[in-house]
């Protein structure tokens, strides 16, 4: 029965199809005739279907968009031309609504621009600074003058947002980055100091030494050390007081020579045998950590016992003091290493003043990290 069933049906499909292949005209003004007379039971209908398959017919419309892509913009381009106010207003009107939607394809089509093309990035900004930085810097100390309260807002909001996790960007940026600005900014008027007082040939008074590192401004009469207690940087407060007479540049030898010559030092005077008994283990350690009698720098052979220094080579001195047992440098330090048999030969070596405080400067050793 089901067979006979399904075969009646299918006669039936093929008898339709024949009569709607034979008389198309007919039928499609049948249907012109009485959709003009029943339109609101047409647009009932239709709402009521569409309501009930929104997917089909969401999906249906984008099959035939894709299909006649040329036909609507020519439609539109050809409707815009002709109602230009009305294509504003509507433009305008679905702006409004959709704002945050644009704004979010923006930022996404921006950020994968930039991604792609880093080195443009960077040209354009260099180019829009230059165009437009003095206007930005006058906007934006204009708006920290009229709401200050709004600044300070914006700055706690900045600094406790992502606290910890910018802890050690900040280390590091405070230890490097802004004590090289800081180095370069101290160079920069230590250069001009010397120039004046050297009359523009930046060489030690009683030498050829002209390493800048190594050169030094010196107080005829002496007191230096009380008076960068008081004034700080030596060079910053001559720049500012124009320059004034009883000082010289010395280098750093002929500065301690002259210092230890005319007891400059603002420890007490030693007595005679303490300071023999001082240069004797001075002698004795130099000696010893140079390889040879007669102690000598190692990178400009300078033998005059007064210039001479004993110099960490990795730039680790306060660690390898601590290895030692004394925490403290100077005279005590070099007693305890004549009293241990001279340690560490390979981790120390002789330099005169000169050549250390090049080394030093060259290698950032003034600065002690943290263990």
């Amino acid at each position: 029965m089901s067979d006979n069933i399904e075969q009646k049906k299918q006669k039936i499909k093929e008898r339709a199809k024949l009569y709607y292949q034979n008389n198309k005209e007919r039928i499609k003004e049948y249907k012109k005739i009485w959709n003009q007379n029943n339109k609101e039971k047409n647009k009932e209908q239709s709402e009521r279907w569409q309501q009930n398959n929104k997917e089909k017919v969401k999906e249906w419309r984008k099959l035939y968009y894709q299909i006649n892509k040329e036909k609507f913009k020519e439609r539109t381009k050809l409707w815009q031309q002709n109602n230009k106010e009305k294509a504003s207003e509507s433009q305008k009107r679905w702006t409004q609504k959709n704002i945050e939607k644009i704004r979010e394809k923006a930022r996404e089509r921006t950020k994968l621009w930039q991604q792609n093309n880093k080195e443009k990035e960077k040209e354009n900004k260099k180019k829009y600074w230059i165009l437009n930085g003095e206007r930005i810097n006058q906007e934006k100390r204009e708006e920290r003058k009229n709401n200050p309260e709004k600044v300070r807002e914006l700055g706690r909001k900045r600094y406790y947002k992502n606290h910890d996790q910018n802890k050690e960007y900040y280390r590091n940026y405070f230890r490097n980055a802004y004590r090289e600005k800081l180095s370069n900014y101290y160079f920069n008027k230590k250069i001009k100091v010397l120039s004046h007082y050297s009359k523009n040939n930046i060489k030690c008074m009683l030498c050829d030494e002209d390493r800048i590192y190594a050169l030094v401004i010196d107080h005829i009469n002496g007191g230096g050390c009380k008076h960068a207690k008081v004034v700080g940087s030596i060079y910053s407060w001559l720049i500012k007081n124009n320059y004034p007479s009883g000082y010289q540049v010395l280098c750093q030898n002929h500065n301690k020579e002259k210092a230890r010559i005319n007891n400059e030092y603002n420890s007490k005077t030693k007595t005679s045998e303490k300071q023999k008994e001082l240069d004797d283990v001075k002698w004795s350690v130099f000696s010893v950590y140079s390889n040879s009698n007669i102690p000598y720098c190692k990178s400009c052979n300078e033998t005059n016992f007064d210039y001479l220094e004993l110099d960490h080579i990795n730039g680790d001195g306060y660690k390898q003091k601590n290895d030692v047992g004394h925490r403290q440098g100077g005279d005590n330090f070099y007693r305890k290493l004549k009293r241990l048999g001279y340690p560490n030969k390979d981790k120390y070596q002789v330099l005169c003043s000169n050549c250390n405080l090049v080394k030093r400067k060259e290698n950032n050793e003034f600065h002690r990290p943290k263990i």
